[in-house]
């Protein structure tokens, strides 16, 4: 029953466990959420599980979003040149790194979601062709850009990424998802964005997302894939082109 998981996933699962559940359903107050008490009662279990879940994949979710380029680009931008890496190289090797590692962490959430039921497959399905274009041309374009203009771009995403933060869900632009070619548009640059400066593509997906007042859950959920879908090509793209460098 979606209703009833869908109250266990918004509860403190410490405190709304199964006994009170029991007892909530036995006092009538949650007869809106099912046919009949017995099938609620039947449901917990399923319920109390799928909540679980759902609790560890979003903390999953959030370590692949918060972990990945937004931290390492920066970092690697110091460390590198510490231990002799060539100025040219300092930015691709720092971006290429980043990638590999969103890729990696994502792996991990994306399974935990998969599991835990939170991927929108609506969402992924109709973000999918604009954040494939978009990626494609991050990958084309990001070693053509000059350093300045990526690490430029890097911090300006960054600064966003902290604002929308900041202001929380306080902030919206619509109450509804765009439609048509609109709807494209967002999905597009965010794998051109993700690709280029190694910001993770649910990193930037999820705060986009909620500009458009899309449930936060399912946004990480979705954003965790759509990491994938970035980093993927975009590590294997890092890893040919760094091939014949020297030292490698």
């Amino acid at each position: 029953i979606d209703e009833l998981v869908d109250l266990c996933r918004r509860t403190d699962l410490t405190k709304l466990n199964r006994r009170v559940l029991e007892a909530l359903v036995r006092s009538g107050a949650l007869d809106a959420l099912g046919p009949n008490r017995a099938t609620l009662m039947q449901a917990i279990p399923n319920a109390l599980q799928a909540a679980e879940r759902s609790m560890h994949a979003k903390a999953a979710g959030q370590t692949a979003l918060f972990g990945g380029g937004v931290i390492a680009v920066p970092v690697l931008l110091e460390l590198l040149p510490l231990v002799g890496v060539a100025e040219p190289l300092v930015l691709p090797l720092a971006i290429g790194t980043a990638q590999a590692n969103i890729l990696l962490a994502s792996l991990i959430a994306a399974h935990a979601h998969w599991r835990g039921g939170t991927i929108d497959r609506v969402l992924v399905r109709a973000w999918l062709p604009a954040l494939g274009v978009g990626t494609c041309m991050g990958i084309v374009l990001g070693p053509l850009a000059p350093s300045r203009a990526l690490t430029a771009a890097f911090a300006i995403v960054a600064a966003a990424l902290a604002l929308k933060m900041a202001a929380g869900s306080r902030y919206v632009l619509s109450r509804h998802q765009p439609k048509g070619f609109a709807a494209h548009v967002a999905p597009g640059l965010v794998g051109l964005l993700s690709a280029a400066v190694a910001v993770g593509g649910g990193t930037l997906s999820t705060p986009v997302l909620s500009l458009f007042s899309f449930p936060i859950h399912r946004a990480i959920g979705a954003g965790s894939l759509f990491n994938i879908l970035v980093a993927l090509p975009a590590t294997a793209s890092f890893l040919v082109s760094g091939a014949t460098l020297p030292g490698r």
